[in-house]
């Protein structure tokens, strides 16, 4: 029987793709063997059962990499998890250093389940990443499942415990090659989980490239652990003319531990230094996150969103300025349930008052029917740092706040307190 299901599949594949037929894997080392770069624009079957993977899969370009998986759908549409007998799970083995899966341009992951093991160190789950300057990757993620038991950390190469890594990279290498300036990396994930319950980040986007782009398309996702994304952060190398951006629809984002919540849902920056003082890095401008949500669900967080233009987080001479750095936050319908505070809104963040972030950072909000939570601990300002008074409108170093929307319909919708009236202003 098992046979005939195979063989049923094979055909199917050769039928409707009018292309050579699947690879069929049914063990580790057949896996580790079939995602090779003479498989480029195959597709590699992969058959119900658990798979140990002892170094990264590097799934060739234009191939696609897909279980047996039959993704149940809750109320509304978002996924539930695979049906019973089903699953197909790529496991971390203890002794894997890096990542588990990493796509190549084309790439599709799909009907798969993939686990990382406790306390396992410096890797994520799936990654999308630039290989060289002026590079393009576009890669696929459908109807997968991502268990991510392990916290966020900082790498030497770059971030770790993460569900999803969307990057462009700025190799730090003892002789490290330049960074991957001008390069592109897209992304689009649709009916997916990400379980999160260490508090990792469920997905992060992030340009350590300058001159980089980065695309993430999300759509009917329940993102554990939430989203961290950043237009540019220089490390070591300045980061400047970089653009992230971030399209979300009908997403559920979450937080996975209920005994010790994840401090925020989105954490937004349009360009910063590192958030650790490793390395002497320079300047930071010109950037932008872009972060386009309808009718998106956040909830289970301290916070629902942390966003902000651009951030220093230290002064001279560890790390420059940020300087003209913009995020543009558009919510229409955007459902925020938090336990602390559903709104921290910035133009910029500095650690003190002794240390200026920088000049021209802006934090543009659209806020259009935001549904929040009542919790009291909302925060708006154009800087905080010197110059800067919280809830209120006092200009630091021209950085600013600007708010777009109708301040009482927000208010009568439980965001409160809502932004003062002297944040809101006709729209650009």
């Amino acid at each position: 029987m098992r046979a005939l299901v195979i063989l049923l599949a094979v055909v199917g594949y050769v039928v409707h793709a009018g292309a050579a037929p699947p690879i069929v894997v049914s063990s580790a080392s057949d896996l580790q063997g079939a995602v090779v770069p003479a498989n480029s624009g195959r597709t590699i079957l992969v058959l119900a059962g658990d798979y140990e993977v002892s170094q990264t899969l590097v799934v060739p370009d234009g191939a696609t990499l897909v279980g047996e998986g039959v993704m149940k759908l809750a109320e509304g549409g978002l996924p539930a998890g695979f049906r019973t007998g089903t699953r197909t799970t790529l496991r971390s083995a203890a002794t894997l250093l890096g990542d588990i899966v990493n796509l190549g341009n084309g790439a599709t992951l799909s009907r798969l389940a993939i686990e990382d093991l406790p306390a396992r160190l410096g890797g994520n789950l799936v990654v999308v990443s630039s290989r060289r300057p002026d590079d393009v990757v576009s890669a696929t993620v459908d109807d997968c499942e991502l268990v991510n038991p392990n916290g966020a950390g900082i790498g030497f190469n770059g971030p770790s415990g993460r569900g999803l890594l969307v990057i462009t990279r700025n190799p730090l290498q003892l002789n490290p090659p330049a960074p991957h300036a001008g390069a592109v990396v897209a992304v689009q994930m649709r009916g997916s989980i990400v379980h999160s319950p260490g508090n990792g980040t469920g997905i992060f986007a992030i340009n350590f490239a300058p001159n980089a782009e980065i695309s993430v398309d999300l759509q009917r996702n329940v993102i554990g652990g939430g989203l961290d994304a950043s237009g540019g952060v220089s490390r070591p190398v300045s980061v400047v003319g970089a653009a992230t951006r971030i399209s979300s629809r009908d997403n559920l984002y979450r937080g996975d531990n209920d005994e010790s919540p994840a401090d925020v849902g989105w954490r937004l920056n349009g360009g910063s230094g590192p958030p650790v003082a490793v390395f002497t890095v320079g300047s930071t401008s010109d950037n932008l996150l872009s972060m386009d949500s309808t009718e998106d669900r956040i909830e289970g967080f301290n916070y629902g969103i942390h966003a902000w233009g651009g951030e220093r987080f230290f002064g001279p001479p560890t790390a420059g300025t940020s300087d003209r750095n913009r995020t543009e936050l558009l919510l229409r319908g955007t459902s925020i349930e938090s336990l602390l505070g559903d709104l921290l809104l910035f133009g910029a963040v500095a650690p003190s008052q002794d240390v200026a972030p920088g000049d021209g950072n802006v934090l543009h909000a659209q806020l259009r029917g935001v549904g929040g939570s009542g919790a009291p601990d909302n925060l708006y300002a154009n800087v905080i740092g010197p110059g800067g008074v919280l809830n209120g409108a006092v200009a630091g170093f021209s950085n600013r706040l600007r708010i777009d929307g109708n301040r009482v319909s927000v208010l009568r919708r439980g965001v409160t307190p809502p932004p003062p009236a002297e944040f809101f202003v006709a729209p650009e």
